[in-house]
């Protein structure tokens, strides 16, 4: 269930094709596309299989993840989303 097969182009970022097959592999998260980025994420529309719905993938880019306090305004907001 690509986005390729919902007639969707596939985001040609370089995150899309490293995080896609290890999602998939697992079974729960089809990536089909990039619906926007910014300085310390980008958000793609994903699948879950086990929940069969849509949902928003949020990814932290890459570096961020190794200053604390970044990661810790990005733990935050996520947070807060699920609030």
């Amino acid at each position: 269930m690509s986005g390729e097969e919902h007639g969707e182009e596939a985001p040609t970022d370089f995150l899309f094709s490293r995080l896609r097959e290890p999602l998939e592999r697992r079974e729960r998260i089809v990536l089909q596309r990039l619906l926007g980025k910014g300085g310390q994420a980008r958000v793609y529309l994903a699948q879950d299989l086990r929940l069969d719905r849509s949902i928003a993938l949020k990814v932290v880019s890459p570096g961020i993840g190794h200053d604390p306090d970044s990661l810790s305004r990005f733990r935050e907001e996520g947070s807060r989303s699920l609030a």
